[in-house]
Parts: structure tokens; sequence; C-alpha cells
């Protein structure tokens, strides 16, 4: 850790990057870092694939955060900063840039990071990267203002869902009291988060809800969503998370699974668990990865029947 500060604090001309299709977690903690380093006069930009609707309350704020059609692939940075990204493949397009900077950070909490950074804090039992910028931050005595408070408070409270996830931990609620003593409103920041949604995500909840099959014996639940109904009700990908809840929540269910389309030729899958399984291993052999209860993957040139049956058969294997 205090090599990594001393990194940030000597070096400037730094870029901030988190993994692509942005969770509160990425989101909350590009922000608190930017926010931080920009306080001690560091010249810093950062880039995410797009910013989430329900968290344009905050992003607003940092006219410096940037989407990645903004980015210039061909500039070499002195310090690139890669937050909450277990895979550098996760970086998309950031990961050329990432690669061409002078020096490189990976600050993380899942285990699949393979440590590919010249200097990297990864933490698998932390329950969001944004407790490690927390620490970071700490660590480096840069003052927590009401402002980074709040996006710290995001990257919490979404990676532990609430604090009601198997990741939260008492540091969980040590840090979040920490962040509240600065003032910050968590109603509403809990409300854009979880419950604030619109007209089109309800009715795509709704057909997605109509698609829920039981599998081995009720043990898993898969949800579907094709191209053509995300076309219809025109959501954005972080409008769909959370729907595999409803899968993984019904009674007598281990696992949940979503498979949801990323374009017309590949499907995302997101994978929780509930007490046993670990859907980490699952997904790293799909080629992807995450936690132990929350987890995701990719198929390419692939029908909905075909997913699902090769997850099955996978799941059957240690089930």
């Amino acid at each position: 850790m205090q090599e990594i500060i001393n990194e940030l604090k000597n070096q400037d001309n730094i870029v901030l990057f988190v993994h692509e299709n942005p969770d509160g977690d990425a989101i909350g903690s590009i922000l608190s870092m930017g926010h931080a380093l920009k306080s001690i006069g560091k010249d810093v930009e950062a880039y995410v694939e797009f910013c989430p609707s329900n968290m344009t309350f905050l992003t607003d704020k940092a006219p410096w955060l940037k989407t990645y059609n903004e980015l210039d692939t061909s500039r070499v940075y002195n310090l690139a900063v890669a937050i909450d990204c277990g895979d550098k493949k996760r970086l998309g397009v950031c990961e050329e840039v990432f690669d061409k900077a002078l020096r490189t950070i990976n600050i993380d909490h899942h285990i699949t990071n393979d440590n590919y950074a010249n200097l990297n804090y990864i933490e698998p039992d932390s329950a969001a990267a944004g407790e490690l910028v927390y620490l970071l931050l700490k660590g480096a005595d840069i003052e927590i203002s009401s402002m980074i408070a709040e996006t710290l408070y995001l990257a919490i409270v979404s990676d532990t869902g609430g604090f009601k996830h198997q990741n939260t931990s008492p540091r969980s609620f040590m840090i979040a009291a920490e962040l509240l003593k600065t003032g910050i409103d968590i109603s509403n920041i809990t409300r854009k988060l979880f419950y604030e949604t619109t007209v089109e995500r309800t009715k795509c909840l709704g057909e997605v809800l109509s698609t829920l099959t039981m599998d081995l014996d009720g043990k898993v639940g898969i949800l579907t969503l094709t191209p053509e109904k995300l076309r219809k009700y025109n959501v954005d990908a972080q409008e769909l998370e959370g729907m595999v809840d409803f899968a993984r929540d019904i009674r007598g269910a281990e696992i949940g699974i979503f498979i949801k389309p990323k374009d017309e030729t590949e499907y995302k899958v997101s994978l929780r668990s509930n007490n046993y399984f670990n859907v980490s291993d699952l997904a790293a052999g799909f080629g992807g990865g995450g936690h132990e209860r929350a987890a995701g993957c990719r198929f390419k040139n692939m029908s909905i029947e075909e997913i699902k049956e090769a997850l099955l058969n996978k799941i059957k294997e240690t089930l």
C-alpha cells in the first residue's frame, strides 16, 4: 500500500480506468480516487465505458470523468491506475493506453486478479474496491470530503447489495460509519442506486421474469433476455443489473443465472449463488471471472439454449 501511495503522490499526468460495463463499485471508486487526487493538485483524467443513468447525480459533479469515445489511445501517461478490474482485458479499449503508461497500478478485490500492473494491491476478502480506495486515501492522509465520502459510500453500498451480501464485513460498516460522519445523504444514494427506475425498465423486467426456468431439481434459476426484447424496451446495460437476483432468490435455489445480450452475436451471463456454489470457478471455465458468490462470463455466436445447456452441464459436475 505504501508503495502505491508514494507513486500516487510523486506522479502527475495520471489516468484512471475501471472495468467495462461499470457498476456502482467501479463508478464510486474511480470518482473517489479522482476527486482525491484532484484535491492534492494532481493532473488527472478518468475514463468509463458509459455513465450509468442512476449514478449521474454523482458523475455530473466530475467533469473530468469521460467516456471511451473521448479517449486518445495514442497518448502516453506517466501513471495509469486500474481499479476494480480483475482481468486486464476488461479494460476494453483502455487496455492499450494502460499498457503504454510509464508506470501502472492495479487496485482490486477479485480473487481471479493476476497482478498485471507494476504495483498491485489485491485484497479478495474486501467487500468492494471502494474499501481499498478508502484505506489508500486514509494512508495518504488525504482529507475525505463529503463529495469523496458520497462516492466511496456508493461503491461500498453497491457491492454489498445494501450491506446484505455475504461479502459484507465489520470493516464495511466501520468505513460506512466514518463516511456518514461527513454529513452525506445515504437515503438519497440508496434510493437512486437501488430503487429509482423507469417505466421501460419495469416493463422489461416483466418480460425477463416471464422467462424463468428452474433446473437441476430447482437448484438453478435461469432468466433470459433476447436482443429483440432489449431493443423493444430500449434499456441500457446498467438497467439490467440486479435482475439476476430474482432467479437466485427463488426458495430452494442455490444458483441464479441471467443471460442477456451484449450485441447481436454475444451474450453476457450474470451468475449468483447463495451458500456454497463457487460461481467464480464456473465463470472461469468459460473465460470469465469474479467473486465466489457473484461472477460473470460471455458467449459468442451461441444461442440462448446452447448457453443454458453449456452452463448446466458444467454445473452438474460440481453441484
